[in-house]
Order: structure tokens, then C-alpha cells, then sequence
């Protein structure tokens, strides 16, 4: 989750912009998932305060029932981080995606 960026809601022509919402790690509450309703959570896997497990538990209790996605720019054992997600929150669709491969 990112702080709001200034531009992310001003949609100024561009619908899909008007549909981005942007929530400290704080503010992901049951109330704001119904309130806001996303088909797609993003977030880094590791952010200020939190992690993706964290807010996986968050997600999870919420009932959410969208698609969950962490990035990372790199991880050495993606598997093992989906897995271990996957073990705890079996309802809860999530994928890491992990921007540059070890070399």
C-alpha cells in the first residue's frame, strides 16, 4: 500500500485513474474493503509497518475475495513465499510477482 499520490483520483479524462485507490496499511480495514469494494489489492511485499502476511490476515478476515498481488523486486524463494500465503489464507487468490530474476 502507498501514500495517496497527487495525481491518483484527478482523473482528468482517465477513467481507470478514477478507479485507483491508494491506503496506508492502517486504513485497510473490512469497512474500507466494503466501502471500496477492489477486485485487485497491490502492495509491496514488505512496506512500512507491515508485510504481506499481515495484510494477507487483514484481507482474510475481511473476507475479501479479490485478487491479492505483492511485488518485490527481487525474492530468493518466491515459491516459498506463495506457499507459505497460500498454507495460512487457502480462500484468498494471491501471487507474488517478482520483478527481476536472480542471476
Amino acid at each position: 500500500m502507498a501514500p495517496p499520490h497527487p495525481e491518483v483520483g484527478d482523473s482528468s479524462g482517465d477513467e481507470a485513474a478514477a478507479d485507483i485507490t491508494c491506503l496506508p496499511f492502517a486504513q485497510v480495514t473490512a469497512e474500507a474493503l466494503d466501502r471500496i469494494r477492489p477486485d485487485v489489492v497491490v502492495s509491496s511485499l514488505v512496506g512500512p509497518g507491515f508485510d504481506c502476511l499481515d495484510l494477507s490476515e487483514r484481507l482474510a478476515a475481511a473476507g475479501f475475495r479479490g485478487k491479492y498481488r505483492a511485488i518485490a523486486p527481487t525474492v530468493p524463494d518466491p515459491d516459498l513465499v506463495r506457499r507459505e500465503i497460500t498454507d495460512r489464507f487457502p480462500a484468498l487468490d494471491f501471487d507474488l510477482v517478482v520483478l527481476a530474476d536472480r542471476s
